[in-house]
């Protein structure tokens, strides 16, 4: 079963990178995270349930909210099954990194992870 898993997700990261094919995610869950200056900490908010729609294209990941953010997909700097790291930079010119990924204990579910150098956006989602 987790071999069924894996190789589903395998297929889904592997469709946004090689295919160029569109994925598209519903949020329910949000959170966001402010790194610390002075260690590698990482203070979380309370998370919030929200209902979004994102994204993610060959050479871009767009997150609807009441202000549209768009990413644009530079590189993709780590790949592993269930898990894809890209280097991007926002509307504004502001770099950062995306990042999807999921974990086997939680089936069905994928994480999108926005981060920058001070703050972290993350959303809990499924494949719509």
């Amino acid at each position: 079963m987790k071999r069924l898993l894996l190789t589903l997700l395998l297929l889904v990261f592997t469709s946004v990178t090689a295919f160029s094919q569109n994925l598209y995610l519903r949020a329910s869950t949000f959170n966001i995270g402010k790194k610390s200056t002075e260690s590698t900490a990482i203070s979380w908010g309370t998370a919030v349930p929200v209902n979004i729609l994102i994204q993610i294209e060959e050479n871009k990941a767009t997150i609807f909210t009441q202000t549209k953010q768009v990413y644009r997909l530079i590189s993709t700097t780590e790949e592993r099954v269930g898990y894809v790291k890209y280097y991007c930079t926002n509307d504004d010119g502001i770099n950062c990194n995306l990042i999807v990924f999921s974990l086997p204990e939680y089936p069905g579910h994928i994480y999108f992870t926005v981060e920058f150098s001070d703050y972290i956006w993350y959303y809990v989602a499924k494949k719509e």
